[in-house]
């Protein structure tokens, strides 16, 4: 009997030690900056605990004095010596640890909003006040259209430009003015697309242009406009390709958003076509509903306007300091100044398969600075409309990070093809 009591107290006295060795722990709250920074703590064990910020948690403290570690992709760690007492319920005592930044997107986050916008949006600006030197003429290749017309964006019909007599004019865009015009040779009607200048010397750009033009050639596929001619007009580049009806993916979502099976064909007739543009090499960096437009028939699709498309590798086509894209569909990598890839389109492609199954792109805004930011740090609202599988495959299209993305326009369509929509 007493050789049984003295077990149990040894047993107990075993417990009540081996309680005491266990390190202390407390709710702590971390108030850090940015919000996906990672608190790590050393344990006795010659280990690490990592804990999340902007919330609290069960903090276990080594026993002795520790260094505490604060880490964030994008940002410069920070290592500051502690013990256990100089820890409350919160850290800091008071006001919030700020990382210093260690990218372009970290300190991007840091700057105030409108001057960011401000900083943003000059390139876009000089590039709408720039002008071409004065045309020369070029008897050889032109005819003088009439004196009320104001060369180089009005032509009237009956103009002549090369083998063309333009019928009418189609409208404008931000690359150049488009008119219906009539190939003499053929009988048949196409659309000309008349360039404005890209730089201050035109005479440097044009090279540029020819080069891209002569890429662009290689796009012959059936949701592609076909491309027939380009030349040289009065001074400025024109680009003549397929003619196809006025409306546009923005004029069909104007009622409101596709039925998910009709998004989906949608969807799987552009990832084809930029499947079939990234095999040639070939960036659009311009996806939005103005540049798809319906067919004849009402089914067929064609991504079109490929007046800020490069080469994949033939970065030297590129206007550096530029930002290229629309803001509701222009992916985080752009914003930060990082450049555009393969992955940057899917991005934008899914900005538009989100829109055509819910009305709206992810991000909206009347600020443009507030769309561009949402792209780099806010996550799209889930979507309910569609089958998860779609759903699915929509929002890996909008993740974050490229290279969480489907790694290629062609695994994409393979996804899409197997899922119910």
């Amino acid at each position: 009997m007493n050789r049984l009591c003295l077990s149990a107290l040894g047993a107990l006295l075993s417990t009540v030690w081996l309680a005491a060795q266990e390190p202390p722990a407390k709710e702590v709250f971390f108030d850090i900056y940015p919000a996906h920074a990672v608190v790590r703590i050393p344990t006795d064990r010659a280990g690490w605990d990592n804990y999340p910020v902007g919330q609290k948690r069960l903090v276990t403290f080594p026993s002795k004095q520790f260094d505490m570690q604060i880490v964030a992709e994008g940002w410069k760690p920070l290592t500051i010596p502690l013990n256990q007492n100089q820890i409350g319920q919160r850290w800091p005592p008071v006001g919030t640890q700020y990382l210093e930044p260690d990218s372009f997107s970290a300190q991007l986050q840091l700057l105030p909003r409108w001057p960011l916008l401000v900083l943003l949006m000059i390139p876009l600006a000089v590039r709408r006040t720039r002008t071409a030197p004065a045309p020369a003429p070029t008897p050889a290749t032109a005819v003088e259209p009439p004196k009320s017309a104001k060369l180089p964006w009005e032509l009237g019909p009956g103009c002549r430009v090369d083998g063309y007599i333009v019928q009418e004019r189609l409208g404008e865009g931000a690359s150049g003015v488009v008119y219906r015009v009539l190939e003499r040779d053929s009988n048949v009607d196409f659309a000309l697309k008349l360039l404005k200048p890209q730089s201050n010397n035109f005479a440097d750009s044009l090279p540029r242009f020819r080069r891209e033009m002569k890429v662009l050639c290689q796009l012959k596929h059936p949701n592609i406009p076909y491309l027939a001619d380009v030349g040289e007009f009065a001074g400025m580049s024109y680009l003549v390709m397929e003619l196809l009806g006025p409306i546009t993916l923005e004029d069909k979502l104007r009622p409101g958003p596709f039925p998910p099976e009709r998004a989906k064909d949608v969807l799987c007739q552009l990832t084809r076509a930029l499947a079939f543009c990234h095999l040639k090499g070939i960036l659009h960096r311009d996806i939005k509903p103005e540049n798809v437009i319906w067919g004849d028939n009402g089914q067929r699709v064609r991504l079109t306007d490929f007046g800020l498309a490069r080469h994949n590798q033939a970065s030297t086509l590129t206007q550096e300091g530029s930002i290229m894209g629309t803001p509701c569909y222009m992916a985080p990598e752009i914003v930060q100044g990082l450049g555009a890839s393969e992955a940057s389109d899917q991005y934008s492609l899914g900005c538009l398969a989100y829109q055509m199954v819910t009305g709206a792109p992810p991000f909206t805004a009347e600020n443009p600075m507030v769309v561009l930011m949402n792209h780099i740090d806010k996550a799209p609202a889930p979507l309910t409309q569609v089958s998860p599988g779609f759903a699915h495959a929509i929002l890996k299209m909008l993740c974050k990070k490229p290279e969480e993305r489907f790694p290629s326009m062609a695994q994409l369509l393979e996804r899409l093809e197997k899922i119910v929509a």
